[in-house]
């Protein structure tokens, strides 16, 4: 059986979600960390372990089941300098369009920003290489490919990215949501994960790096407190517009011109072979949107009681 056959059989779907379970149990541990332990060294502490505890879980699971991570990456192919640009151009326009939408949103939570410079060096290696790694790995490469075995690839990728939006929190709900679209669309297209790496890779390195800017800038004073909520001060003024207009037309010039030059676009793209879907992985998605759910509305309620 080829490797993504076997990625879409029942069994390793089965393994791929409750990894997944695992992951929102890991986000839900440290969200309820920032609110209990109420010490952010001590919450840092707790958001450096377990991170390092998911990418640890998704390597081993790459070698549990003798997936080759290179062979994810490539697809065997040789890699386009001309698609790793488009890529890293995608990953910056999504990364800026979703962000100016999160900002149309009411305020959600947000993570303490009193960082240390230890938490804030681990958090730039955590998203801005790590993450684009393996978290293209597991909802790209093994979730999106999975669900693609049982519905259409354009469902499949509606229902990964909501699946990483859900794990994100901190006021980046679209963006993940948007970058989790794109990322699974050209994954599907060009069978080469290394293009939503790159993609993830530039939708994370712009505010990892503001991030880190920010720690060396600041001025003491008023930097050690966090606002509760996240402040929303964009409308829907014409700047605001074209601002949004502008990044999702190149967008879409940037899909097509991507598109047509995969194998889907010239219509000799792989045909797609459905499996019968099993209900008994059902309660694992159940699982996993309520611990995810759940950990943003305790964190809602939280604030709510604190402001």
């Amino acid at each position: 059986m080829d490797p993504e056959n076997r990625i879409s059989s029942t069994g390793m779907l089965k393994s791929i979600l409750r990894l997944m379970c695992l992951f929102s149990i890991f986000v839900f541990v440290n969200d309820m960390a920032g609110i209990v332990l109420g010490d952010p060294p001590a919450a840092e502490i707790v958001f450096d372990l377990l991170h390092i505890l998911q990418y640890i879980s998704v390597f081993a699971f790459l070698i549990r089941h003798k997936i080759s991570l290179g062979g994810l990456m490539t697809g065997g192919k040789k890699i386009s300098l001309k698609f790793v640009a488009a890529a890293l151009l995608t990953g910056f326009l999504t990364s800026f369009l979703g962000s100016r939408l999160d900002e149309l949103m009411p305020g959600v939570p947000v993570a303490d920003a009193a960082y240390s410079l230890r938490h804030t060096v681990f958090f730039m290696i955590f998203a801005g290489i790590m993450a684009p790694v393996f978290e293209e790995t597991e909802f790209r490469g093994l979730l999106f490919q999975s669900l693609k075995g049982r519905m259409s690839a354009y469902a499949a990728a509606v229902l990964s990215a909501f699946m990483f939006m859900v794990l994100h929190t901190g006021g980046i709900l679209i963006s993940a949501f948007i970058v989790g679209i794109f990322s699974a669309v050209i994954f599907f297209w060009t069978g080469q994960l290394i293009y939503s790496v790159a993609i993830h890779f530039a939708g994370n390195i712009i505010p990892v790096m503001l991030l880190g800017l920010s720690l060396f800038l600041k001025d003491n004073a008023g930097d050690e407190a966090a606002a509760p909520l996240a402040e929303t001060n964009a409308s829907w003024a014409p700047e605001t517009i074209v601002s949004i207009l502008l990044p999702a037309a190149v967008l879409v010039a940037l899909f097509i011109w991507l598109y047509k030059r995969t194998e889907h676009g010239k219509g000799s793209g792989p045909q797609p072979v459905y499996e019968k879907t099993d209900k008994t992985i059902l309660p694992y998605f159940a699982f996993y949107f309520a611990v995810c759910i759940g950990s943003t509305v305790i964190q809602f309620l939280h604030q709510a009681v604190s402001a």
